[in-house]
C-alpha cells in the first residue's frame, strides 16, 4: 500500500484546488445556495475540460482509468472549497454502482453521458436491501419487454429533483435489483426539501409504476449497492476532510491577525490550545481517510469497517473544526456575513448523509463480533 502521493496525483492535487479557487469562491457559493440549480456551466467546465466526473472509471468508457485514491483527492478539494456540484450523486454514487453492476451494455450506454457532463444521475434504494435508508421500493415485470414497473418512494434522495435518470434498488420477487428510469417520466415525482446545507441539493422522489430497464443480474442489488455506498462513504470523508482543513486553516490565519491587549489572540493558551485539538482530530481523519481509500481489492467486510472508521472520524473532525473555527472568530464567527456557518452546515448534513455515526458503529461492531 503506498500512503505518499505520486507526482501524478500531486498535479491532480494542484489542478483540483485550482479550479476550485477559481469556480467556487464565497460570493459564488452564496449565490448557488440562495437559487434553486447548480450553476451548470461550471458542471460542464468540469466535465469537459478537467475530466472529473471519469477520473475513476476505465478509460473504454472515456474515464481517465484512476481509482479511488484520485477521486478521493479530488474530492476532498471540493470539500475544501464548499463546491456544490451534482458530483457526489452522479460521478461516485451513480457512476460507481454503474460500474460495479457487471452490466456492460448499460455502462456502455449510460456512462458517456455522465462523463461529459451532458446528463446527471442519482440514486434511490428500498430500506428491504438490509443497507439503511428509508426507501420503499417495489419492482414487478411490465406489459412492455424490457421494462418493468417500480413503485415507491424515498423521502432524502441527493440530487434526485436535477437527475436526469435514477438508479434505483428495488425489491423483487428475486430479492434486491437495480433498475434505471429516465426521470422525465410523468410517473416519476419529485419535491425538493428545504436542506439545512442549501449547497447541497437533496429531494423526495416518489415513483408510481415507472418503467425502468433492469441493470445487472437479479439479486444483486444488495451486494452491489452495499459496495458503492461504503466507496462513497469514503469519497465523502475526504470532502469532509478537505472542510475541516479549510475551517483549521481560516482560525489559524485569524487567530495570527486578530489583536486583542496587544497582541496576536493566536498567542493565548485557550485558543492555541483549541487549534491544536483541531489539528489532532484532522490528522486523525486524514489516516482513516488515506488508508480506506488505498483499500480498493479485498474483504467487502474489511472494506465496510475502514469505510465505517473513515466515516466516523472524518465527520467528528469536520463537526469540530467547524465549530470551533466559529468560536476562534467569536462574535464575528456567528454572523451570516462570515462563511463559517455554511461549513457548519455542510458538517452536520453530511454526517448523516451515508448513516450517521451510530450506524457505523453498529456495523463495524457486526464486522468484528
Amino acid at each position: 500500500m503506498r500512503l505518499l502521493p505520486s507526482p501524478e496525483q500531486i498535479e491532480l492535487r494542484a489542478a483540483a484546488r485550482a479550479l476550485m479557487q477559481e469556480h467556487s469562491t464565497s460570493p459564488q457559493v452564496r449565490r448557488i445556495s440562495e437559487s434553486d440549480s447548480y450553476d451548470w456551466e461550471v458542471w460542464r467546465l468540469v466535465a469537459q475540460q478537467m475530466e472529473l466526473p471519469g477520473l475513476a472509471l476505465p478509460e473504454w468508457y472515456g474515464g481517465s482509468g484512476a481509482g479511488l485514491v484520485e477521486l478521493c483527492i479530488t474530492m476532498e478539494e471540493m470539500g475544501r472549497a464548499l463546491f456544490s456540484s451534482p458530483y457526489l450523486a452522479t460521478a461516485v454514487l451513480a457512476a460507481r454502482l454503474l460500474l460495479h453492476s457487471g452490466d456492460h451494455d448499460a455502462q456502455r450506454e449510460l456512462l458517456p453521458s455522465l462523463l461529459s457532463g451532458e446528463r446527471t444521475a442519482t440514486v434511490a434504494y428500498s430500506a428491504a436491501a438490509g443497507i439503511g435508508g428509508d426507501g420503499d421500493f417495489q419492482a414487478h415485470p411490465g406489459s412492455t419487454p424490457g421494462c418493468w414497473t417500480v413503485t415507491g418512494s424515498d423521502d432524502i434522495v441527493l440530487d434526485a429533483c436535477s437527475a436526469d435518470f435514477v438508479l434505483v434498488v428495488a425489491t423483487t420477487e428475486d430479492g434486491p435489483t437495480i433498475f434505471a428510469a429516465d426521470t422525465s417520466q410523468a410517473e416519476i415525482e419529485c419535491l425538493p426539501r428545504e436542506p439545512f446545507d442549501r449547497t447541497r441539493r437533496l429531494g423526495r422522489l416518489r415513483l408510481d409504476q415507472a418503467c425502468a430497464r433492469m441493470i445487472g443480474a437479479p439479486n444483486q442489488g444488495r451486494s452491489t449497492l452495499a459496495r458503492t455506498l461504503d466507496e462513497s462513504r469514503i469519497a465523502l470523508a475526504a470532502e469532509q476532510l478537505g472542510a475541516a482543513q479549510a475551517c483549521l486553516d481560516t482560525a489559524v490565519e485569524y487567530a495570527r491577525a486578530r489583536k486583542q491587549f496587544g497582541r496576536p489572540i493566536g498567542s493565548f493558551q485557550a485558543v492555541q490550545h483549541k487549534c491544536a485539538d483541531m489539528l489532532i482530530s484532522i490528522e486523525s481523519a486524514r489516516a482513516a481517510v488515506d488508508f480506506a481509500s488505498h483499500y480498493e481489492v479485498g474483504d467487502e467486510t474489511e472494506l465496510s469497517v475502514a469505510a465505517g472508521i473513515a466515516a466516523i472520524t472524518a465527520s467528528e473532525a469536520l463537526v469540530h473544526a467547524a465549530s470551533a473555527c466559529i468560536q476562534v472568530h467569536g462574535g464575528m464567527g456567528f454572523t451570516w456575513e462570515h462563511d463559517a456557518h455554511l461549513y457548519l452546515r455542510r458538517a452536520k448534513s453530511s454526517q448523516h448523509l451515508f448513516g450517521g455515526p451510530n450506524f457505523h458503529y453498529a456495523r463495524i461492531a457486526a464486522a468484528m463480533s
